[in-house]
């Protein structure tokens, strides 16, 4: 349940994390399917919105992103390049110029994904 969920430290990122997925995808869907039954007002308002709420994910993931760098620097849990590579993603993730911050996408895209195979790797094996 999304209680138990919650409870959990883990399980509360989760959480958040499919409710951002869920509030962007009704965004989305209500453009898409209402096109031909809502004004352009009202197509224009939850552009708006969604586009409002689209520069507060980037911040979300990439204090997510420059927070786990630091903290990789901090304790040496992880290589320095990969933090760095985090560091300048998180960078050209908020710069409010669409090319960078698509750049800045992919490197954080690219950093999830390096960085989950490496702890993946670095787990103990189950017994």
């Amino acid at each position: 349940t999304l209680e138990h969920a919650a409870d959990n430290g883990a399980g509360r990122w989760r959480v958040i994390a499919a409710a951002g997925i869920g509030v962007d995808a009704g965004f989305r869907f209500t453009r898409a399917e209402y096109v031909d039954e809502i004004g352009p007002e009202a197509l224009q308002a939850l552009y708006a919105m969604w586009s409002g709420y689209f520069w507060a994910v980037h911040v979300g993931i990439g204090l997510f992103i420059l927070g786990s760098c630091l903290a990789a620097l901090a304790t040496r849990s992880g290589p320095s390049w990969l933090a760095a590579v985090g560091i300048v993603g998180t960078l050209l993730l908020v710069i409010p110029v669409v090319a960078a911050t698509l750049v800045g996408l992919i490197i954080g895209g690219l950093w999830v994904i390096a960085t989950s195979i490496l702890l993946y790797r670095r787990a103990p094996a189950a017994s």
